[in-house]
């Protein structure tokens, strides 16, 4: 007697559209449940995520490490796929120190690297400001950020910005996924206009 045919398995029912700034909150979301704590050992590093915060890694709850991880490899799925970009891909992550801070769960940056990181980025606009006249500087498109550096922007030789770009985000972004500090937050930037002073392009208001 033939085998009756198995019934094809039933499709996952497909999850909910959610937009790019849903996932974010999703994600926070997920670390904000998942972190507290009443001292360091009860803290790990959790594995890092797609969305814009979570490049480096975020430190959780080390009894829902587990799951946490589970749920971010998840969004990060999601926000990769519907948000066309992964920030862990695109930032230079060091190792965390998860602590306990207030009774949740938090990384402790190494302050030596972030102080390094200030340094290359101080370095790295000393690099592309050189002029001979105001008309030889602009602002460089999308460099207000961290480090302090950047906070207000950054006035570069104009044939020098492409360079400086390419090299400043890069920085500029792993310095906010790793660094708890960004100048760009708390900084109260005003207009000003490019202009070459002493040889070096800078800004003024």
């Amino acid at each position: 007697m033939p085998a009756e045919p198995q019934a094809a398995p039933t499709p996952a029912p497909a999850l909910p559209e959610r937009t790019c700034d849903q996932l974010q909150d999703d994600a926070a979301t997920l670390i904000n449940t998942h972190n507290a704590c009443t001292a360091d050992a009860d803290c790990a590093a959790a594995a890092a995520g797609c969305p814009n915060g979570f490049a480096c890694g975020v430190a959780v709850r080390a009894g829902d490490l587990a799951h946490v991880d589970a749920e971010m490899a998840s969004i990060s799925d999601r926000y990769k796929t519907q948000c066309k970009h992964c920030a862990r891909e695109r930032v230079r992550c060091m190792k965390l120190n998860p602590v306990c801070n207030d009774g949740h769960c938090a990384h402790a940056p190494d302050q030596a690297v972030c102080d390094r990181l200030d340094q290359e980025a101080e370095a790295l606009v000393q690099k592309h400001n050189a002029c001979a006249s105001d008309a030889d500087c602009v602002f460089a498109r999308g460099s207000g950020g961290c480090p302090e550096a950047f906070a207000c922007g950054v006035s570069v030789n104009k044939d020098q910005e492409k360079a400086f770009v390419e090299l400043a985000a890069p920085l500029s972004k792993t310095f906010y996924e790793y660094c708890d500090r960004c100048t760009s937050q708390t900084a109260e930037c005003v207009a000003a206009t490019p202009v070459c002073s002493e040889g070096r392009c800078s800004r003024k208001r």
